[in-house]
C-alpha cells in the first residue's frame, strides 16, 4: 500500500514535469496525437463483466502481432471467449484493429489506480496474458489483489532490466511475484528470470513466438504488378533499408550512393520504424541531392520518369513492411546499426526465405541472434564503423546467387522448425483457468 501511494505520486510527478516534453514531441514531432487523450481515461470501454474475457496486452506493434496470433488460436480453440487487447502505442493499436480475431481493442492508461481499476471493472477478466516485458505496477497488485491469474508470454528481460532489478529488490518483487508463469524466449533469458530467483517450474522456454506468424506469399503475377506500382523494377536488385532509425538512414544513404556507383539499376527502399519521421528522412534524402518517389504516391506517378541515375523508394506507409521484404533481393534490419535501440526482428525476412544483414547492436534480440548465427543464416557486420563492411556484404550478395540464396534457405530452416510455440503455450494457459 506504501509503495503504491509513492508510486501513484511519482507518476503525477513525472506528468507535471515531462508535460512540456510531451507537449513538444505531440505539437512539434507528431507522435502520441491519438493516443494521449485515451490513455488519460477519455475511451469508452463497455462492460463485459457477464462474460468469460481474456486480456491480452502488448506495447507496440511486434508486440501486437504476437497478440493478434494468440488471438487467433484462442478464438479456434474457445470460440465463445472474448478477447480484450490493449497497446501503449498507436502502431500497436493499429495492429489490434485489424485483427479479426480480438473482439475490442483499446489504449492502455496510464497507469493509475482510479484508471486501472475503472478497466477491472468493466472487463472482470478470467486472466492477463502480457506479451514480453510490458509489466504495470498497476494492472499487476489489482490483478494479484482480485485473483486474476497473469502470464508473460514471448518473456524476456534485458541486461539492463536485470541489473535495476538486482538493484531494487522491491521492485523485482512488485512486477515478478504477481506472475503466475513466464513462457521464456531462450535460455539466455531464462537464465536472467532464475538469478533473479523467479522458481524454476514458473519459467518454461517455448521459444520466440514471433517465429510462428504466417505470410501469404504473392504470386509472381502480384509481386510484379507490385513492384510496378512502386516503380521498382523486379529485375533488378533490391535492397531494402529496413525499420531505420535516426542516426542510421545517413550511413544508408553513403552506403547507397557507392553501391548506385557500382551498379546504377540498385534500387534501395528506405522503411523508417515510426510514422512521424517519414518526412524527416524524405527531408534527408534531398539534402542529400537524392531523386525519389513515396509509397503513398504508387500509382499517381511513374517513379522511373523522375529518375536518372539512382532508383530510390521511401515507403511512407505503415503496413507494407512484409510485401518489401518478400520482393527485395537484400534486407538490411537496421535498429542495429546505432547503440540506442539493440535491433528489431531479424527474422522476418526469413518468411520469404531472404539473405538478411544487421548491425553490431542487437542486444534486444539475444533469442534470434544466437538461433541465427548458430546456423549461419545471416551476416552480421560486427565493425562499429559499419558503412565500407555493409557495403561491401551487399554487393557480395548481389553478385553471388547461391551464396544469397543458401542464407535465405537456411534463415526459412529455422522458421519451419520452430513452428508450435503459440498452441503450447495457449494449451499450457488453458491448464491453469476455465476458458470452456
Amino acid at each position: 500500500m506504501i509503495f503504491q501511494f509513492f508510486y501513484q505520486l511519482l507518476w503525477l510527478l513525472a506528468m507535471i514535469l515531462l508535460a512540456p516534453v510531451y507537449l513538444y514531441r505531440v505539437l512539434v514531432k507528431g507522435k502520441y496525437r491519438n493516443s494521449t487523450f485515451p490513455r488519460l481515461g477519455f475511451q469508452k470501454i463497455p462492460d463485459f463483466s457477464a462474460h468469460k474475457l481474456i486480456w491480452l496486452h502488448s506495447v507496440s506493434l511486434g508486440e501486437s502481432q504476437i497478440a493478434d496470433q494468440l488471438a487467433k488460436t484462442l478464438k479456434q480453440k474457445y470460440p465463445d471467449v472474448i478477447l480484450a487487447a490493449s497497446s501503449c502505442t498507436e502502431t500497436g493499436q493499429a495492429v489490434l484493429k485489424k485483427s479479426a480475431h480480438i473482439d475490442f481493442c483499446f489504449y492502455y492508461p496510464f497507469d493509475f489506480n482510479f484508471l486501472i481499476k475503472k478497466l477491472f471493472h468493466k472487463l472482470k477478466p478470467e486472466a492477463i496474458i502480457i506479451i514480453e516485458t510490458d509489466l504495470w505496477p498497476g494492472m499487476l497488485s489489482l490483478a494479484e489483489e482480485q485473483g486474476v491469474a497473469v502470464f508473460v508470454v514471448n518473456a524476456k528481460i534485458s541486461q539492463k532490466t536485470f541489473k535495476s532489478y538486482q538493484l531494487f529488490p522491491l521492485m523485482k518483487g512488485l512486477l515478478l511475484n504477481p506472475v503466475e508463469r513466464f513462457y521464456i524466449q531462450c535460455q539466455s533469458y531464462q537464465q536472467r528470470f532464475l538469478a533473479l530467483q523467479v522458481a524454476p517450474q514458473i519459467c518454461q522456454i517455448t521459444g520466440n513466438l514471433k517465429l510462428d506468424r504466417a505470410y501469404p506469399l504473392k504470386t509472381k503475377t502480384e509481386r510484379d504488378l507490385f513492384c510496378e506500382q512502386l516503380g521498382l523494377n523486379p529485375e533488378d536488385p533490391v535492397i531494402v533499408f529496413a525499420s531505420s532509425h535516426e542516426g542510421e538512414e545517413q550511413g544508408f544513404i553513403n552506403v547507397s550512393k557507392n553501391l548506385w556507383q557500382q551498379n546504377k539499376n540498385i534500387q534501395c527502399v528506405f522503411v523508417p520504424r515510426h510514422p512521424e519521421r517519414f518526412e524527416s528522412v524524405a527531408r534527408l534524402l534531398q539534402s542529400n541531392a537524392i531523386s525519389f518517389a513515396r509509397s503513398s504516391q504508387a500509382g499517381m506517378q511513374k517513379q522511373n520518369s523522375a529518375l536518372s541515375e539512382q532508383t530510390c523508394l521511401l515507403v511512407d506507409q505503415m503496413g507494407l513492411l512484409m510485401s518489401i521484404y518478400e520482393l527485395c533481393t537484400v534486407a538490411v534490419v537496421a535498429g542495429s546499426f546505432i547503440d540506442k535501440v539493440g535491433g528489431h526482428n531479424i527474422f522476418e525476412p526469413a518468411f520469404f526465405s531472404k539473405a538478411i544483414i544487421y548491425g553490431p547492436w542487437i542486444f534486444k534480440q539475444p533469442g534470434l541472434h544466437e538461433l541465427i548465427q548458430e546456423q549461419r543464416a545471416a551476416v552480421q557486420i560486427t565493425d562499429k564503423n559499419w558503412q565500407a563492411a555493409l557495403e561491401k556484404e551487399i554487393l557480395h550478395m548481389i553478385s553471388d546467387v547461391q551464396y544469397r540464396e543458401a542464407l535465405g534457405a537456411r534463415a526459412r530452416s529455422i522458421i519451419e522448425n520452430s513452428r508450435g510455440s503459440t498452441e503450447q503455450v495457449i494449451n499450457d494457459i488453458a491448464t491453469r483457468i476455465v476458458l470452456k
